[in-house]
């Protein structure tokens, strides 16, 4: 979630659960942490980290939203990369969905550059938010405290690192904020 790796045996985060391996055909193998949740209406957001059998390099950010027995799936890094569009939103009572999902792109730079989705709707940034400082309540944690999570989160270069992901820039400047 924010750009941190990890050795599992010392970063303790919750494995996924097995209502997810249920109902997700891609998580069925493999081992899976839960980086950030919540819950809204019939909705659950997850976002997820994992390893599966053979896999080579890194590991895989997922964003899920589950209603029901339907399992909707996103990119971690893309559902991630929202911004909050400068004039406003346009429907701001539509009903919440996962952030990012079916989003057009935005290149300012070309395929080449960073390219983010704008947020449709305060529901959708009410979302995307919940999960960011879900995450830095898990991460805290997993790390074991917040002093611990704060010096590997809170230095110049990863504080850099997140400018891509505004939302999640603007939640870890407030908790870097705090004293640890």
């Amino acid at each position: 979630m924010f750009g941190i790796s990890f050795k599992p045996d010392t970063v303790r985060y919750e494995p996924i659960p097995e209502r997810i391996r249920e109902l997700c055909p891609d998580f069925k193998r493999g081992q899976f942490w839960t980086f950030a949740m919540l819950q809204s209406g019939a909705s659950e957001y997850y976002v997820v980290l994992g390893v599966r059998p053979g896999q080579d390099g890194d590991s895989l950010g997922t964003a899920l939203q589950i209603e029901g027995s339907k399992c909707q799936v996103e990119d971690s890094t893309w559902m991630l990369s929202g911004v909050i569009p400068g004039n406003g939103y346009s429907h701001p009572s539509s009903l919440a969905r996962l952030p990012g999902l079916g989003a057009p792109e935005v290149c300012p730079h070309g395929q080449a550059g960073d390219c983010y989705y704008l947020l449709r709707s305060a529901a959708e940034e009410a979302v995307l938010r919940s999960l960011v400082k879900d995450a830095i309540e898990r991460a805290i944690k997993a790390y074991g405290s917040q002093a611990l999570f704060g010096k590997k989160a809170c230095t110049p270069s990863q504080l850099a690192g997140s400018e891509s992901t505004a939302v999640v820039l603007q939640e870890l400047e407030k908790f870097c904020g705090k004293p640890h």
